[in-house]
């Protein structure tokens, strides 16, 4: 309706905001403004019959955090009232002024421990594929006692334990008196896999040992589908989403080829599309369906199952599969991320990482942290029983840092030589960064309004401002996207400068703005 702190109608999502019931990782409102908020709510979704979710903006300087600009969808509790919001942006500013906020920080704690019990909410594993949750784990926090319990804490979490803001408790041993697996590197330089084979002699022999022995193995490929990429071998035709600049990924199982952006779907071609020419069409790469496919053709014996968010998309899909691991009914799994933390299966003692190097690619700051802590996290699924377990990583860089750094089980040297770099570029947590998106369905009318906010850049000492420039993804449902990217040093005033740079601007209808402190996507 336009009044400060209240919502604006934007777009309709694909999901109901009633099924979210009962699910974690909801970032939070203020207890305060619950009652009005709620009241907003029923009004819009009043007048929109049939929705399917509603896409919210809002701006809120309530008590000692405010939010820049946020996309949210409701959480509504088991009683209809709202609890929260999902899909809300991470940064959370003015976070602590201790002693004159402490009264506000009390009632957010109560509205925590509320939540907890709807949502299952935890302070635990806070990785940033769970954006929402890293926030209000960090807002918690700095609030509270709070118990973050994890195997691989982000370099920022342990720089804060570094200066007593957090106290670091160390678990030196697994549960149970189980031993940590021997990790082993396959050099794929030197083993080399057959032609349109992706698994090294070492990692086949390293199967064939379990199956012999009854025990259970997992491939770990955070790669969904079968191949990243389909061409034609008679005119090099590639085939991409016509929203995004993406490739669309051959998924075998549901004889589709799918966008994994947008979620565009099409089926796959008896001929190319450009050429004409039939059973032309080539699959370039491994995704978990075709290392799945070259197990079954290895060990035909063996019972294989692929754990991904599309096999694995119900809960009820989700229980049979840890029954049937659990009964030894499944010899070898074929799994992404999804299979990497939280999982105890004690007949599982051999962890295969198929491309340890796959993390690696692009300009992401965090590419090498998260590659450690996917990387560290599956091999820990190995050995949790009384058998010992073994992991083999193959890579073609055995002497980049991360690849070491987990050979060798030294998490400690990795993160120290990780923090220095950060150091050096004044990287979070030694500084800021930030995010600024210009999209437009017309790429001139982003072009021109990315152009004309970078004549009026801000110029400071602490400051140093990159772009525009097309995003890495350079489009985006059907939006093309201008980046600014913003380094700061902590003694400049991020959110305050980009506020008085953007309300600058009068942009046009046609232009979204999106802000990110401190961004986890680089994309």
């Amino acid at each position: 309706e336009g009044e400060p702190g209240c919502f604006k109608d934007r777009a309709i999502l694909d999901y109901d905001p009633q099924e979210l019931v009962g699910k974690p990782n909801l970032p939070l409102i203020h207890e305060d403004d619950q009652a009005r908020y709620q009241e907003k709510i029923e009004k819009l979704i009043s007048t929109h019959r049939g929705w399917n979710g509603l896409v919210l903006r809002w701006r809120h300087r309530n008590g000692n955090y405010r939010f820049l600009e946020s996309n949210a969808v409701p959480i509504l509790n088991h009683d209809g009232n709202l609890v929260g919001f999902r899909g809300v942006d991470r940064d959370i500013t003015d976070r602590v002024h201790a002693e004159e906020q402490l009264s506000d920080m009390e009632a957010q704690l109560a509205h925590v421990a509320r939540l907890s019990a709807i949502g299952e909410m935890t302070a635990g594993v806070t990785h940033e594929v769970m954006q929402p949750l890293y926030a209000i784990s960090n807002f918690a926090t700095a609030m509270s006692r709070t118990l973050k319990d994890n195997a691989t804490p982000a370099l920022e979490s342990l720089h804060m334990a570094t200066n007593c803001i957090y106290e670091k408790l160390d678990l030196p041993s697994r549960f149970g008196g189980a031993q940590l697996p021997d990790i082993k590197l396959v050099d794929l330089t030197l083993e080399k896999p057959g032609a349109q084979r992706w698994l090294a002699q070492p990692l086949i022999n390293g199967i064939e040992e379990r199956l012999t022995r009854g025990e259970q193995s997992l491939l770990f490929l955070n790669r969904r589908g079968y191949a990243p990429l389909t061409l034609c071998r008679n005119c090099g035709h590639r085939f991409k989403c016509p929203s995004c600049s993406a490739w669309l990924v051959e998924h075998r199982l549901s004889a589709r080829l799918a966008c994994h952006h947008c979620g565009f779907e099409t089926q796959v071609p008896n001929a190319c599309p450009d050429c004409g020419e039939p059973d032309c069409l080539v699959a370039c790469g491994p995704g978990v369906e075709r290392i799945a496919d070259e197990v079954a053709d290895l060990f035909p014996e063996a019972r294989v199952a692929i754990a991904t968010s599309d096999t694995l998309n119900s809960p009820e899909k989700a229980a049979e599969f840890l029954e049937m691991v659990q009964n030894k009914a499944i010899d070898v799994i074929v799994g992404t991320q999804l299979v990497t933390k939280g999982f105890h299966f004690p007949e599982l003692t051999l962890v295969g990482v198929v491309d340890a190097d796959l993390g690696l690619e692009g300009g992401d700051l965090r590419a090498a942290e998260r590659t450690y802590q996917q990387v560290a996290q599956v091999a820990g699924r190995a050995g949790r029983g009384s058998k010992p377990g073994e992991v083999l990583i193959q890579t073609r860089h055995t002497d980049a840092p991360v690849i070491a750094a987990l050979a060798n089980g030294d998490r400690d040297a990795f993160y120290a030589a990780e923090t220095e770099a950060r150091r050096d570029a004044g990287a979070p947590p030694f500084g800021r960064w930030a995010s600024i998106i210009l999209s437009s369905e017309d790429e001139r009318e982003a072009r021109g309004a990315a152009a004309r906010l970078g004549d009026t850049r801000p110029h400071a000492d602490d400051l140093y401002i990159l772009g525009p420039a097309p995003a890495p993804m350079a489009m985006l449902r059907g939006r093309y996207r201008y980046r600014f990217l913003i380094n700061a040093r902590r003694s400049a005033n991020l959110q305050e400068t980009i506020r008085a740079w953007l309300d600058a601007h009068d942009f046009p209808p046609g232009v979204r703005v999106g802000v990110d402190i401190d961004p986890y996507s680089f994309v």
